[in-house]
């Protein structure tokens, strides 16, 4: 099951966007949050991206990424979606496979 948050504050991960050009507008995590995400508004095509976080104790962090001090690493994102429901959608299927057992 995913939940929405209001942040990812507690988790400790910095945003590391430009909010004159990215704004982030949903955050989700699965019940154990192992699994986290966003989705955001690209405010210059106008058009939406999703970014899937986990934490390092369920995968290995990639794309040379940094993990965060709470141990949370960068997973996979999707750029360009046409739309928030699209965007959200595409994440909770990423989301629910990364999560599952």
């Amino acid at each position: 099951m995913i939940k929405e948050l209001t942040s990812l504050d507690i988790y400790g991960i910095p945003w590391r966007g430009n909010k004159l050009f990215h704004k982030e507008l949903a955050f989700f995590a699965t019940e154990n949050d192992l699994v986290l995400g966003v989705v955001a508004l690209d405010r210059v095509d106008k058009d939406y991206s999703w970014v899937l976080i986990a934490h390092k104790s369920i995968v290995t962090p990639q794309f040379g990424n940094q993990v965060s001090d709470s141990g949370y690493s960068l997973v996979n994102f999707r750029v360009s979606r046409q739309t928030q429901a699209t965007a959200t959608r595409e994440l909770h299927t990423a989301m629910e496979r990364l999560g599952k057992p």
